[in-house]
């Protein structure tokens, strides 16, 4: 009985290469305006203000929901910044919605659907 799964070295190859075409969009934009990003953005530059001791007259108080993509951003800006905090984040959104959906649909499916890896794409930007 043959297998119908890809080689090792194929299906790395596939995955690598359909990565890294889902991130040239993200990657070539000065900017990315989507959503909510900007306030995000907005919120994580007062937080390192104000956990850097500005006196702003401001306070952190602790939050226990949507905070993930906050703390993301918060340490993607101290490693390189603005640009790197919003293009990091960005891209590990859209890999984690992209890969999270194609691993659904094949699972249902039962094989790889490389068919719906375009609707994928177009969502996870959208």
């Amino acid at each position: 009985m043959e297998s119908s799964r890809p080689a090792p070295g194929r299906s790395a190859a596939a995955i690598l290469g359909t990565s890294a075409l889902l991130l040239l969009p993200a990657l070539l934009q000065p900017r990315i305006q989507a959503g909510d990003l900007s306030s995000h953005l907005y919120n994580t530059w007062l937080v390192l203000l104000v956990k850097s001791g500005e006196p702003l007259g401001l306070e952190i108080v602790p939050q226990y929901s949507n905070v993930l993509f906050d703390w993301w951003l918060e340490g993607f800006w101290r490693a390189g910044g603005p640009a790197l905090a919003e293009k990091s984040s960005v891209a590990g959104a859209v890999l984690l919605f992209f890969w999270g959906g194609f691993s659904m649909i094949s699972r249902l499916v039962g094989r790889t659907v490389w068919a719906a890896a375009p609707l994928l794409a177009m969502l996870a930007y959208g």
